[in-house]
């Protein structure tokens, strides 16, 4: 064991250099130091640090868990739909449909997962190693997909001889003529071919819809200063959501069957009636209980979380899509789930700040909008939520 001595130094600590300090021997790794480092380049082999991009930012979700969650929910969702699969045999249309859409909801899940690794990836402070080859793996899975879309956009602007600013401008402009050429031409075959061709007096419904736009311009007191924007994407969303829904045939079983499961889920409360009402027939005895137990179901998923996690993702595309703000979007989105009185308290932090037109708009989404627990009194009375 070699000892240094430095007694003999008159220096004192404070002025001492590197050249004061010899270099230390090194030491052979025995006993059980031995173990401790294998430990520690396994953990290094598993755990390195990786760039991070300055447009990540670490969410709740982001962590190891998260991902856990994410394929225990599939998995979960796969052991259902084999089970369903066994006890019934397919031999139910409604079977095929559960798979269908259960194959929908394993693809999202498996996009989700996708991006939650690249994203880990990237965070500061490492991930697991395995992440980074499945990560870029994906991501060049995108890039290949989106290639075809984006290669021919990409080469005719690259021949335009002109600044970036002037390029950004034309390249919105091309856009919008483009968009705006497909949502007319698409308005009028729906107009002409299921409407004109069809039934003239169906158009009296879209008098109703110019009328409420004319007298909204009519109280306004900025009319001069209306995004026209927001307003003509909305018109056009409502016709291709109605387009898919009625003269579709996937479109139309999907939503039959979404609102066949939303019926069945809302009778299960009946049971609960019974036992405390027992054969009662009457209002309270037999709607009330099924409006108290959805509230009842959708206060726990607001307290948990899980109603701000689904409508997360959407308000952010339907904000992208239709040029509004994230709050009114995100409450626009929320009434599908709450009622006008809950929905609210998700943009909570954010109404002090909002604007009147904000304000205005988070109003006509209330009242625009039939909460979860008001449809679930519909269904009380009979009126099953199917497409007609």
């Amino acid at each position: 064991m070699v000892v240094y001595d430095f007694s003999d130094t008159d220096k004192p600590f404070t002025s001492w250099s590197e050249a004061d300090f010899l270099d230390k021997p090194n030491q052979k790794i025995r006993g059980v130091n031995k173990l401790f480092q294998f430990i520690a380049n396994v953990q290094g082999a598993s755990f390195r640090k990786q760039p991070v991009d300055e447009d990540v930012e670490p969410v709740c979700c982001d962590g190891v868990f998260g991902l856990m969650g994410l394929t225990l929910l599939m998995l979960v969702d796969i052991a259902y739909v084999a089970y369903a699969t066994y006890r019934n045999n397919l031999a139910a249309e409604d079977d095929v449909r559960l798979i269908w859409l259960s194959a929908i909801f394993w693809l999202v899940i498996l996009i989700k997962i996708g991006r939650r690794i690249v994203r880990l990836g990237k965070l500061k402070g490492g991930c697991w190693a395995a992440f980074v080859p499945i990560g870029k793996l994906y991501h060049t899975i995108a890039v290949c997909l989106a290639w075809p879309f984006k290669a021919p956009w990409r080469a005719v602007w690259k021949n335009v001889n002109a600044d970036k600013k002037t390029i950004k401008k034309r390249k919105a402009l091309v856009k919008m003529i483009f968009s705006a050429i497909i949502m007319l031409g698409f308005t009028v075959f729906c107009l002409v071919y299921y409407v004109l061709l069809v039934k003239v007096e169906n158009l009296v419904s879209l008098s109703g819809i110019a009328l409420l736009v004319l007298v909204s311009i009519c109280l306004s007191r900025f009319p001069g200063k209306i995004n026209w924007q927001p307003v003509l994407n909305c018109l056009f969303l409502q016709l291709l959501l109605a387009f898919l829904t009625l003269k579709t045939r996937p479109g139309y079983i999907t939503f039959e069957f979404l609102g066949q499961r939303m019926a069945e889920f809302l009778r299960h409360s009946d049971a609960g009636a019974t036992f405390v009402f027992g054969n009662l027939n009457c209002f309270a005895f037999n709607v009330l209980p099924v409006v108290v137990f959805f509230s009842s179901f959708m206060a726990i998923n607001f307290h948990l979380g899980i109603v701000q996690l689904v409508i997360d993702k959407p308000s952010a595309a339907a904000a992208k899509l239709l040029k509004t703000t994230s709050p009114e979007t995100l409450n626009a989105i929320a009434n599908i789930f709450v009622s006008m009185t809950e929905a609210p308290l998700i943009t909570r932090p954010y109404l002090p700040m909002l604007t009147n037109s904000e304000l205005h708009a988070i109003f006509v989404n209330g009242f625009a909008s039939v909460s979860g627990s008001v449809m679930a009194a519909f269904i009380g009375f009979g009126s099953l939520p199917k497409c007609t």
